[in-house]
C-alpha cells in the first residue's frame, strides 16, 4: 500500500512539473512576433486592440501590423512594450499611400487625452503611410503626442493634420501643435510626412538627442512650421524638408506672425540644417521669417551648420527676414540661397544678426551665400554687433558672399547704412571683411510666384566661393569643387549665351492710374559678352511691341534701365506684366529658365466715387 502511494505521489509530481513547463512555454509563446492585420476582418479590429495585446504580451521578434483601408475613429496609446529593441521593432503600416488608412478623432474642450495617437515611453515604434487627423475646431487639437521619453520612434510617409490655428494675437508661444514632443526623447525620426496646420505644425518642448526631421512638407502652421523651446535639442538634424509658411486664416482671424522654423533661447545645440526649402508667403502676416535661432550653443565638438538651403520671403510689412540669428556660438552659415521679394515699410533683410548682452554671439561664419533682396531692403542687417576694433564677438568670418539689392542699402552695419558693397567692405571688421564678395544677380531659375525656384544660373557666382569644412555637396547632392565651389546652394556650370529680364524699375507694385513708361533691366548670365538681345513684354497676356537692344554687355553684368514702351493703367485694376528676353547674340538662349520676369501691378483710386445712391461705385 505504501509502495502504491509512493508511486502515485511521484506520478503526481511529474504531472505537475510537466504542466509547469507547458505553462512556461505557453507564456513564452504568447510574446508577439511576425505579421498581423488590422481591419474589420483582420487579426485585430482596431489600433487600440492591437496596442492592448502589445502591452499585455510584449514582443519576442519584429512585429508588423498591416492596416486595411478604412477610417478608424479611436485614440490608441502605445506604451513601453516589453522586448522592443532595435531588432524587435514594431511597425504599423498602411496601404500604398497615406490616404487609404485614416486614423481620426475629434478635438475637445478638455485637455485630457489631447491626441489622436499617443506614443508614451515607446521604444522602436513606427507608423507608416497612415493619415492621422484631428477633426473639428475645439481648443485641444493635437494629432500626435510623443510623451514619457520616447526612444527611436518614427512617423514615416504619413499625412498628419489638425485645425487651422492662426497666431492672430501676434504672440510667440507654444499653442496647440499638430505634432507635440513634450518630454525628453532620443533618436526619433519624422521622415517623408506632410504635417499640416496647428499653432505649430511640429513642436519640440523638452530636451532631445539625435532627433531627425527629414524630407517632410511642413505646411502652414499658425505661428511656426517647426517650433523648438524648453531644453536643449542636441545634434538635431533638419534636412530635405519644405517649410511652407503660408497664409493661415480661420474665420475672421488671420496669423500676423509667420515662421518656417523658430528656436527659442538656448535650445539648439550642435544642429545641422541643410538642403531645406523655406517659403514665407503669408499675405496676412506683419512679419515673415524663414529661420530664427536664438543663442544656439554647441556640444564642444560639432559646430552648428546652416548650409545648402533655399530661403524665399515674399510677404510681411515689417522686419521680415530670410535668416535670423539672435547671438549663438560656433555657427556656420554657408552656401545658402536667399531671396527677398517683399517690400516692407520697415526694411527686411536676407540675413539679420542680433548680438547683444542678452543674445551673445561668437565664432559665427558667414560665407558663400547669395543674399539677394529684390524688394529694396538690406542684404545684411548686422546692427548690434560689437563696435570693438578687435572684433571679439558676433560674426567672426564674413567673406565670399553675393550681396545684391535693388534698393539703396546693401548692408546696415553698426547703426550705419552702406549703399554699396565697396563701402561695406571698407568698414567690415570680421575676418575676410567681405573682400572676396561680389554683387550680382545670381540668375535664380524662377523668381515669380507661385513657381519660385532658387537654383542659380548666373556666371557671376560660378567658382566664386571658397570651400567650407564638412560641406562636400550641394542641395541636390552634386559634389562641390574642393578648390573653387560656386557661391550659393547649387554647383553648376553656366552656359555661354544666356540672358534674362531681372528688374522692373517702373511702374512699382502700386501706381497711379495714368499712362506710364515700362522700364526694366536685364542681366547677362552667360560666359560670353552679349552684343544684342530682344526684350519682349506683355500686359495681361496682350503682347506689346518688342525692343531690340544693341550694344556690348560683359558676362555677369546687369544693364542700365531700358524703356520698353508705355501703357495706360486704369483705376482699381490689377495688371500682370510679363517681360522676357529672346535671341541673345542673334542665336538661341542656352538656358530659358531665367529669361522671364513676371510682376503684378495694382493701379489705385483716382477721381470722384459715389457711396450708396442709385449708381454707387461702392455699396
Amino acid at each position: 500500500m505504501e509502495h502504491f502511494t509512493s508511486q502515485k505521489a511521484r506520478l503526481l509530481c511529474i504531472i505537475m512539473v510537466c504542466l509547469g513547463l507547458f505553462s512556461f512555454d505557453k507564456a513564452k509563446a504568447a510574446a508577439m512576433a511576425g505579421t498581423y492585420t488590422i481591419g474589420s476582418s483582420g487579426t485585430y479590429s482596431s489600433f487600440s486592440a492591437a496596442a492592448s495585446d502589445l502591452a499585455t504580451y510584449g514582443v519576442s521578434g519584429p512585429v508588423t501590423f498591416n492596416v486595411a483601408a478604412g477610417t478608424y475613429s479611436e485614440q490608441p496609446v502605445i506604451g513601453k512594450i516589453t522586448g522592443a529593441s532595435a531588432t524587435n521593432t514594431i511597425s504599423f503600416v498602411g496601404q500604398t499611400d497615406s490616404s487609404k488608412v485614416i486614423l481620426t478623432y475629434a478635438s475637445s474642450s478638455s485637455s485630457t487625452a489631447d491626441y489622436v495617437l499617443e506614443l508614451n515611453a515607446s521604444r522602436y515604434v513606427t507608423f507608416k503611410k497612415i493619415s492621422i487627423i484631428r477633426s473639428g475646431t475645439a481648443t485641444y487639437s493635437t494629432s500626435v503626442l510623443f510623451t514619457g521619453g520616447t526612444f527611436h520612434c518614427s512617423l514615416q510617409s504619413c499625412f498628419i493634420a489638425t485645425k487651422l490655428d492662426p497666431d492672430y494675437g501676434g504672440s510667440v508661444a507654444a499653442g496647440e501643435p499638430c505634432v507635440s514632443i513634450n518630454t525628453a526623447d532620443t533618436g526619433d525620426v519624422f521622415n517623408g510626412n506632410r504635417i499640416k496646420h496647428g499653432f505649430n505644425c511640429l513642436c519640440f518642448s523638452a530636451a532631445g538627442y539625435l532627433n531627425v526631421v527629414s524630407n517632410n512638407i511642413v505646411d502652414s502652421g499658425g505661428m511656426a512650421g517647426l517650433y523648438v523651446l524648453g531644453s536643449y535639442e542636441v545634434d538635431f538634424l533638419i534636412t530635405g524638408n519644405t517649410f511652407n509658411a503660408g497664409t493661415v486664416t480661420s474665420g475672421s482671424n488671420s496669423a500676423v506672425l509667420s515662421y518656417g522654423c523658430r528656436f527659442e533661447t538656448g535650445v539648439a545645440k550642435s544642429f545641422t540644417i541643410t538642403k531645406n526649402k523655406f517659403y514665407a508667403t503669408s499675405s496676412t502676416a506683419t512679419t515673415c521669417r524663414c529661420l530664427v535661432i536664438f543663442t544656439a550653443g554647441w556640444d564642444g565638438t560639432n559646430r552648428n551648420l546652416i548650409a545648402n538651403n533655399f530661403f524665399w520671403v515674399s510677404a510681411g510689412t515689417s522686419g521680415s527676414t530670410g535668416i535670423t540669428l539672435g547671438g549663438g556660438t560656433n555657427i556656420d552659415v554657408v552656401f545658402n540661397n536667399v531671396l527677398m521679394t517683399s517690400s516692407p515699410t520697415s526694411p527686411g533683410s536676407c540675413f539679420y544678426m542680433y548680438n547683444s548682452s542678452s543674445y551673445p554671439g561668437s565664432g559665427i561664419t558667414m560665407r558663400d551665400n547669395n543674399f539677394i533682396h529684390k524688394g529694396g531692403g538690406y542684404c545684411i542687417d548686422n546692427e548690434n554687433d560689437s563696435a570693438s576694433s578687435s572684433w571679439t564677438s558676433g560674426v567672426a568670418i564674413e567673406d565670399y558672399n553675393n550681396l545684391y539689392t535693388t534698393g539703396s542699402t546693401v548692408a546696415y552695419y553698426r547703426a550705419t547704412k552702406y549703399s554699396s558693397l565697396s563701402a561695406y567692405q571698407a568698414v567690415c571688421k570680421a575676418t575676410g571683411g567681405q573682400s572676396h564678395s561680389i554683387s550680382a544677380d545670381p540668375g535664380y531659375k524662377s523668381t515669380s510666384s507661385p513657381y519660385f525656384d532658387l537654383h542659380e544660373s548666373g556666371a557671376a557666382v560660378y567658382q566664386a566661393g571658397t570651400p567650407a569644412a564638412g560641406v562636400t555637396d550641394d542641395i541636390d547632392f552634386i559634389a562641390r569643387s574642393s578648390t573653387k565651389p560656386n557661391i550659393g546652394a547649387c554647383e553648376f556650370k553656366p552656359v555661354f549665351i544666356d540672358a534674362g529680364v531681372t528688374v522692373l524699375d517702373s511702374p512699382t507694385t502700386y501706381c497711379y492710374p495714368i499712362k506710364k513708361n515700362i522700364v526694366a533691366q536685364f542681366t547677362n548670365f552667360g560666359l560670353y559678352t552679349l552684343t544684342g538681345v530682344i526684350l519682349n513684354w506683355s500686359v495681361n497676356g496682350n503682347l506689346q511691341s518688342p525692343v531690340l537692344w544693341p550694344g556690348s554687355h560683359v558676362s555677369a553684368a546687369t544693364s542700365a534701365q531700358i524703356t520698353l514702351g508705355s501703357y495706360t493703367f486704369n483705376a482699381k485694376t490689377p495688371y500682370v506684366l510679363k517681360m522676357w528676353t529672346s535671341q541673345p547674340n542673334a542665336s538661341s538662349d542656352g538656358n530659358n529658365s531665367n529669361d522671364t520676369l513676371v510682376k503684378t501691378v495694382q493701379s489705385g483710386l483716382s477721381g470722384t466715387y459715389y457711396l450708396g445712391g442709385t449708381s454707387p461705385d461702392f455699396t
